[in-house]
């Protein structure tokens, strides 16, 4: 009997311990780990993750539940993310989001084994080299911790990684001979890095402090490390041919040129590249790949974009030619690094310029390099369809996807159909070359979750059932349930405000935009003359006594109450997407906020769609203002604005629920500063990004309807416009009034105080705004 009772206790031991050396190794799981932190240790404990080694083969997962366990086996750690959050999706138990998780696994589970579910794309990319900077300026490593995860479970294995760089840049600038004075003035500040990196610009609000270098030198280390862990292939930078200013003193036999002036920004910040044939080409780009490994390891994808929305400096009669030797000097610069590595070009310059990229011009550019030495990281397809026209890139690798969000907008748009239709026909087509990736690399995130959460479903099957059941499912994890109202309030949303593919508010001057379709791509091969009409028509549209004013139409603001305020070009007509239906969406989600009053995904969608209506109602009275003002009408003009006033008041204190908040992205801004002068630095990097961002082309660009901007810059600067106005009457002259207003930014700017948000409303007082906005407006 006494035995008996030993053998009992050595086999429950043995038991135990076998459990406990399970759940040990569970928790040196990188999949484990994501499902940790992204939904809780109760929830992530129901898991048990098999990774088998399947090298070559595209990701792949299978899922079986027995015994109230959830067994998920799969080829990497991607894969068994995806896998588990997959499973938690196909049964309604819930979703991650940027905006708030939703995960509630039941206890008991049934019984099941499900298919084996294979992506139908190796890579899926994601950030865009811009995200850095619109997003992601000043976010510290927990906040990356978080995006990190959200990739794993989303199956994203191909991220776009450019932290870091230039403490190794500084490096090699300095062993060349450079003097780190003469870099004093180099750098662009924080917010406007991601284009002093693509070449596009230098020393733009900098200087760049050596702290903030060091700091980045850390927080990608952790990054890199987190992304290899979880067997993600980071595409890192590598030398694209732009040097400092200094370079050709220091080397006066070297050939340099400086290339045209980007974004309208002044001439003396245009970028200077050094021609491909010199030596120093290869040396530069050799060394730096060689000191950044040394910090932050191997890697294999090396993005470097020489001409990013730029013309290369080549000659009318050897154009193909010169294009060549650039291909192939950037190409022999990471070859000589490691001539397995891959080079990575954005296929977004040659949608943006297509004038000058032609067929001819783009095949002459890669003809001289491996077709298994590069990738064409091709995001745009939402805005310039660009595949078909260059024949699926030659042969080469390529990834299809799309841009989505430009500069931040925080208007509520995607077109889920479209992605469904476009990625059903590429899977089918016969002629999509070597296709190897998909995904979308957005300029800024954390808005319309519904997008995202749909691209990177479609790779993994989402096409295969029709669209209306996948948005019945995605309410239903976002919600944890489903009434027939909210089901018709989304059908409504999605025929309308998720039937756009691009949300263009006003950022293209209708002038432009006919000169791009229709002159440009058809006299591509005349770029001197195009260039200069290009940049006349960027910079002029009207002589001194016409009240339009410096440039086309009203700039690059999401809404109209973002730009800078003009009489040119005030309409509504730009608006798509059915924004009254939006009215609809709020009644019905409204009447059943009751039954919703726990899930703060529901209160958050109600809220999100009420600041879209309230934005463009906000615009639709501040067009009624602007025609009474201009037709001398003051008293019906102020009435009008009065509204405009009104709403705007309300739309600041929606934002403060959505997280459009002026006010954090300031503060975590001057977080980072280590002096006085870093923090007034770092504070007129914040607020200039969001608003003039610099030169007049780029003017709101990336504005934001945010809490703490709304009534502290966008409202003071159309009171200043329209009081200018009623005062000067007759005599009103339309640029001296822009002269003021840049005047106006350019002190507010320098301003040291952050403006305050509002304070947060209760929900009851939220949901009465909401009801007496669609009632009164």
């Amino acid at each position: 009997m006494r035995n008996r009772k030993i053998r009992s206790l050595l086999t429950f031991s043995t038991f135990l311990t076998s459990i406990l050396l399970s759940l040990h190794t569970q928790a040196e799981n990188p999949a484990y780990q994501v499902l940790q932190r992204a939904i809780g240790d109760i929830n992530a404990s129901r898991f048990e993750f098999v990774q088998k080694e399947s090298l070559g083969e595209v990701d792949w997962f299978e899922v079986v539940v027995k015994n109230n366990r959830v067994y998920v086996t799969g080829n990497s750690p991607i894969a068994l993310s995806k896998g588990a959050y997959t499973y938690i999706k196909n049964n309604n138990y819930g979703v991650v989001t940027w905006e708030g998780t939703n995960v509630n696994i039941p206890d008991e589970l049934q019984d099941k084994e499900y298919p084996r579910v294979t992506s139908s794309m190796p890579l899926r990319m994601y950030i865009n080299p811009v995200t850095y900077g619109y997003t992601m300026a000043w976010w510290t490593w927990e906040r990356w911790e978080k995006e990190l995860d959200w990739m794993a479970l989303h199956g994203i294995n191909m991220p776009v990684a450019l932290l870091g760089q230039e403490a190794i840049w500084r490096e090699v600038w300095q062993e060349i001979g450079i003097d780190p004075i003469q870099l004093h003035d180099y750098h662009t500040g924080p917010a406007f890095l991601p284009w002093f990196r693509m070449g596009n610009i230098y020393n733009h609000h900098g200087p760049l402090p050596q702290s903030w270098m060091e700091r980045e030198k850390v927080l990608q280390k952790n990054i890199l490390a987190r992304m290899k862990q979880l067997g993600m292939r980071p595409i890192v930078p590598a030398f694209s041919g732009h040097v400092p200013p200094y370079f050709k003193q220091l080397y006066p036999n070297s050939t340099t040129y400086r290339l045209e002036n980007w974004g309208g920004l002044e001439s003396e910040k245009a970028s200077i590249l050094l021609d491909p044939k010199d030596p120093l080409f290869t040396k530069i780009g050799r060394l730096f790949l060689e000191k950044y490994e040394a910090v932050y390891g191997k890697a294999d994808l090396f993005l470097a974009d020489s001409f990013n929305e730029m013309v290369p400096p080549v000659s009318e009669d050897s154009k193909n030619e010169e294009l060549a030797e650039y291909g192939e000097a950037i190409y022999k610069s990471i070859r000589e690094y490691d001539p397995r590595a891959t080079w990575v070009v954005q296929g977004w310059t040659f949608g943006h310029q297509s004038f000058f990229w032609n067929s001819k011009a783009t095949q002459s550019f890669f003809s001289r390099i491996p077709k298994d030495n590069l990738l064409m990281l091709n995001y745009g397809e939402d805005r310039y369809p660009l595949w078909e026209r260059l024949d699926a890139f030659y042969g080469f690798k390529w990834t299809y996807g799309y841009v989505h969000n430009y500069g931040g907008q925080q208007s509520l748009f995607g077109d889920i159909n479209f992605y469904y239709d476009k990625y059903r026909d590429l899977i089918n087509d016969s002629d999509k070359g070597n296709l190897v990736g998909y995904g979308v690399l957005p300029e800024a995130i954390e808005n319309n979750s519904i997008v995202y959460e749909y691209i990177f479903d479609v790779p993994w099957g989402a096409t295969d059932i029709p669209v209306t059941d996948w948005v019945n499912d995605y309410i239903s994890n976002r919600y944890g349930k489903v009434t027939d109202n909210v089901k018709e309030a989304w059908e409504i949303a999605v025929e309308n405000t998720y039937s756009v593919k691009e949300w263009k508010g006003v950022a293209d001057g209708p002038l432009m935009n006919w000169l791009d379709d229709n002159v440009f791509n058809r006299y591509g091969k005349v770029t001197e003359v195009l260039k200069k009409i290009h940049g006349f028509v960027s910079k002029y549209t009207a002589s001194e006594d016409d009240e339009k004013r410096t440039t086309i139409g009203l700039g690059y603001g999401t809404y109209i109450h973002n730009n800078r305020p003009t009489f040119t070009d005030i309409n509504i007509d730009h608006y798509i997407g059915n924004p009254e239906s939006i009215r609809d969406v709020l009644s019905l989600l409204l009447k059943e906020f009751p039954k919703y009053r726990d899930s703060e995904l529901f209160y958050y969608d109600i809220v999100d769609f009420a600041q879209h209506y309230t934005a463009y109602k906000v615009d639709v009275h501040l067009v009624q203002a602007s025609q009474h003002y201009k037709n001398n009408e003051f008293e019906s003009g102020d009435k009008a604005f009065e509204k405009t006033k009104d709403l705007m008041k309300k739309l600041e204190q929606l934002q403060v629920v959505t997280g459009g908040s002026f006010t954090d992205w300031c503060e975590e801004a001057v977080k980072h500063a280590t002096s006085e002068e870093e923090r007034q630095l770092y504070l007129r990097n914040a607020k200039a990004q969001v608003t003039v961002w610099g030169g007049d082309r780029l003017k709101d660009y990336a504005s934001k309807s945010w809490s703490g901007l709304l009534l502290s810059f966008y409202l003071p600067r159309w009171e200043m416009f329209f009081e200018n106005y009623k005062s000067t009457n007759e005599k009103f002259n339309a640029r001296l009034a822009q002269d003021a207003l840049i005047e106006w930014e350019e002190n507010w700017i320098r301003q040291l105080e952050i403006p305050a948000s509002p304070k947060a409303l209760t929900k009851t007082q939220n949901i009465n705004l909401i009801k007496q906005l669609i009632a009164n407006y």
